[in-house]
């Protein structure tokens, strides 16, 4: 019996670990919300943290921007929203991608599907111009995590500058990525522009 196949490991963990994240923070949400007198739950730090995580856990599926951030909404299936049913196929999806790319890198027997150039080319501008707006949208954000406070000073928001910080970082791997991809067939066509000359 071989080895499981990350590309089918790594959706199947990310998304039930999102899944218990996203569920249980959106049942104690209103820890952060409530001005009313009601005793707080027991383990109400650990309720703390898991919202936390939650967000901190947005960031490690930093590509799924903007779904990553959908919240609860008037339909619900088995505790989740709409937004968040399509976060998690994202989810899936994304993992599904790594996965993949990384059981070919390890060569693990899968067969290789022959693809064209054209679909290569469309699929790594496609990553190219996604990293970008990922890198543009995690540079005009994380001013977010260094608020400005009433005595005009400015605070630290830790897991705000985590969230970015990994959404940056995810951005810059697909930059790379792409970049790694679409390098050949750019060669390729400047060394027959330079034959034809």
């Amino acid at each position: 019996m071989g080895k499981p196949r990350l590309s089918l490991v790594l959706p199947v963990v990310q998304v039930a670990i999102t899944a218990v994240l996203t569920i249980w923070a959106d049942r104690v949400d209103w820890l952060l919300l409530d001005n009313s007198r009601r005793m707080p739950p027991p383990f109400v730090r650990v309720h703390l943290f898991v919202i936390d995580f939650r967000r901190i856990w947005r960031g490690v599926n930093g590509p799924t921007f903007p779904l990553n951030m959908s919240g609860l909404s008037e339909f619900r299936l088995l505790g989740l929203g709409f937004g968040e049913i399509l976060y998690l196929v994202a989810v899936a999806l994304l993992w599904y991608l790594v996965g993949r790319f990384l059981d070919r890198r390890k060569r693990l027997g899968i067969p290789t599907v022959q693809t064209s150039e054209r679909r290569k080319a469309v699929f790594a501008i496609l990553t190219l111009s996604w990293g970008i707006f990922l890198f543009f949208t995690s540079i005009l954000l994380i001013p977010d995590a260094f608020p400005v406070t009433f005595a005009f000073g400015r605070i630290v928001r830790p897991t705000t500058l985590i969230i970015y910080g990994l959404q940056l970082f995810w951005s810059l791997i697909l930059i790379a990525f792409a970049a790694r991809k679409l390098t050949p067939s750019i060669r390729r066509k400047f060394a027959r522009t330079g034959e034809g000359v």
